[in-house]
């Protein structure tokens, strides 16, 4: 007796479908697995956040992106923790800052601020919730690591990654025991091509957009320093080190110098020291990994100079 067409074909049909939803399910636990028990473990992101967690009273605590987690180290055993991250936009900055006035303390804070952290590449991207994240309860502990929209959305980099590192994740950087992101190489000089290619590129993330002042991130960088000064907290705004391949082009920017004026501007009002680093180490480009970011050395030297010039 033949089969019905029908009937197979309905049978193929669901067969598909079955082994297609078990594939994807695959996947998807394959995938988790691989960013909870390879990826995140070498993040320095999720590095970072459990020392965030583990950090309850210090001295100084330090809030700000790439060019303070890369470029402050203090003594371990000072009471300083760097609680910055990279490419955080200022509203991350300051959310992450309102979870510890609310259940940390720290005697006094460095807050970095520049004009880089206004510009529209901050706010365009699917960035982390920090509620989930850096508020008390820690949402992110009950959650897939896929819900994590920068793991998800580098995954298949991830595997890439993976199978070329011989089956790990590299990482260049070294995490410290305070919190700091250290890269212990040196700039090249004179600027090789790909330096050009990389200055091309931060100019053109850098340059703010007409309309910039207008932000309601501004806002929140005032509300961020009352809110200090409400705790009745010492604060010591900064804009961290550049070289001059990189100052040099971005301070002719349009908006540039507008936005420090602003800056300075808020910083006067509420009165809080205001640091404008930019040039702190002139023409010597030894104590940098890259243009506009610190290298270990450096980041331990200008740490305690910064402590210093904060009156802290």
């Amino acid at each position: 007796m033949s089969n019905d067409p029908t009937t197979v074909s309905k049978k193929n049909t669901f067969l598909f479908i079955g082994t297609a939803v078990c594939m994807l399910v695959g996947l998807i636990i394959i995938s988790e697995l691989f960013l909870r028990f390879v990826v995140a473990p070498s993040d320095n992101f999720y590095k970072q956040l459990n020392f965030y967690h583990s950090v309850d009273d210090v001295r100084i605590a330090a809030f700000g992106d790439s060019r303070l987690s890369q470029g402050f180290y203090p003594f371990e055993d000072s009471g300083v923790v760097n609680l910055a991250y990279a490419s955080e936009n200022f509203e991350q900055v300051a959310q992450k800052l309102g979870y510890f006035l609310e259940s940390k303390k720290a005697d006094k804070i460095i807050l970095q601020v520049g004009h880089h952290m206004f510009a529209d590449y901050r706010f365009d991207d699917d960035r982390r919730d920090y509620q989930v994240f850096f508020s008390p309860e820690q949402p992110w502990r009950k959650k897939l690591y896929l819900q994590d929209p920068e793991l998800r959305g580098h995954l298949l980099d991830y595997w890439t990654l993976f199978f070329l590192g011989g089956f790990k994740i590299p990482n260049q950087s070294e995490f410290s025991e305070n919190g700091a992101v250290l890269l212990d190489m040196q700039m090249t000089m004179p600027p090789t091509e790909d330096q050009y290619y990389y200055r091309k590129t931060r100019i053109e993330e850098h340059t703010l957009k007409d309309g910039f002042e207008n932000r309601a991130t501004w806002d929140e960088l005032r509300d961020t320093i009352k809110r200090i000064k409400d705790k009745n907290i010492p604060l010591c705004l900064v804009s961290f080190p550049v070289t001059p391949f990189y100052s040099e082009p971005v301070s002719e920017l349009e908006h540039t110098q507008a936005a420090f004026d602003k800056i300075k501007t808020i910083a006067h009002e509420e009165r809080v020291p205001y640091l404008m680093y930019w040039d702190y180490y002139g023409d010597d480009t030894s104590l940098f990994r890259n243009l506009d970011h610190l290298n270990k050395q450096g980041a331990r030297e200008f740490a305690q100079s910064l402590v210093e010039d904060c009156g802290f």
